[in-house]
């Protein structure tokens, strides 16, 4: 059980995090992935990934924790994501010790582990490698379902923060988190009993699609606590998983199907928009529109410092045909 401690400083300082993080959707579906966990609403999305991940991924199925505990360091909450993967790759090296030494207690510490330790760039770099790739084939494909549902669950969040306050908003959040004024009671699986001050820093809360229960993240700037976003059902909330053969998907490729409908819904994205809402990184954008480019179903046109895109009518009817499909 970790018991938060708030001042009045802290309530005020305590906020909902408007903004999807890539990264904590990744390492949470994992788990649900590995495990085969989350019931029938992920069963269309496990399909999904199980099809698209092509590795098997020896380096992350090792530092995951049997009931879903994840090594700080991968857990990010920046919602830009080649920021978070700057952050990932630059951890200090006493924040990457933590997991090495789990590790070595389970009786698992697999030949990298102690350079892992040690905070070699290239074991890192291993590891960054090899979660990217994961995050590429399982989130990428249906970060705009993920941030649809996310925004859904923080209009809900704000308003019963609006109406009950503080204490209404823990309330609702998960029956893991008990508020007794001035401590928030948080049971957190596989971490020991601690205190926790916040010292007038706040507390930041995250929804999560793929988490489970509430989770308590240790070496960040801010205290944050992620917590399980409202309930989904798996026919509705992945639609990206139900393409028909002989689709959009099928004939461009998956990623480059969303980012030619992300450009339809939203004309004259930017790039780097384009990466944030659909949680690729900003060269995999550039390749994906100019590949479009080529093929006529897009234009580009610089604005001041930005390239910008829009739909053309050739664009339009495929999509259109593809919707009829």
């Amino acid at each position: 059980m970790i018991r938060i401690h708030f001042t009045a400083a802290d309530l005020a300082r305590t906020r909902l995090v408007l903004e999807p993080a890539p990264l904590v959707e990744a390492a949470f579906s994992l788990e649900l992935l590995l495990r085969r966990r989350g019931g029938p609403a992920f069963a269309p999305w496990r399909a999904l990934a199980a099809s698209r991940v092509r590795t098997p991924l020896p380096m992350l199925r090792q530092l995951i924790g049997p009931s879903g505990l994840w090594p700080a360091f991968l857990c990010v909450t920046e919602p830009r994501l080649d920021t978070a993967w700057d952050h990932v790759r630059s951890t200090p090296r006493g924040r990457l010790l933590p997991p090495a030494q789990y590790l070595e207690r389970r009786g698992r510490l697999p030949a990298w582990g102690r350079p892992l330790a040690d905070g070699d760039r290239e074991v890192v770099d291993r590891v960054v490698d090899e979660y990217c790739g994961y995050h590429d084939a399982a989130i990428a494909p249906v970060w705009p379902t993920i941030t649809e549902h996310l925004r859904a669950d923080l209009r809900r969040r704000a308003a019963i923060l609006a109406e009950g306050g503080v204490e209404g908003l823990f309330s609702s959040l998960h029956p893991a988190l008990r508020w007794q004024a001035p401590t928030l009671w948080c049971a957190v699986p596989e971490m020991p009993d601690a205190d926790v001050e916040l010292g007038g820093r706040g507390l930041c809360l995250v929804p999560s699609v793929f988490a489970r229960t509430p989770d308590f993240l240790v070496g960040v700037a801010v205290p944050t606590i992620t917590y399980p976003a409202g309930p989904l059902d798996g026919a509705r909330w992945w639609p990206e998983a139900q393409v028909a053969p002989g689709s959009l998907a099928d004939l461009i490729g998956r990623t480059r199907a969303n980012v030619l409908r992300a450009i339809a819904r939203h004309p004259g994205s930017s790039t780097s928009r384009l990466s944030g809402r659909l949680g690729i990184s900003l060269p995999a954008v550039s390749k994906h529109t100019a590949v479009l480019r080529a093929g006529e179903l897009i234009v580009s046109h610089r604005r001041r410092h930005q390239v910008v895109h829009f739909v053309t009518s050739l664009g339009e009817r495929l999509l259109g045909e593809a919707h009829a499909v």
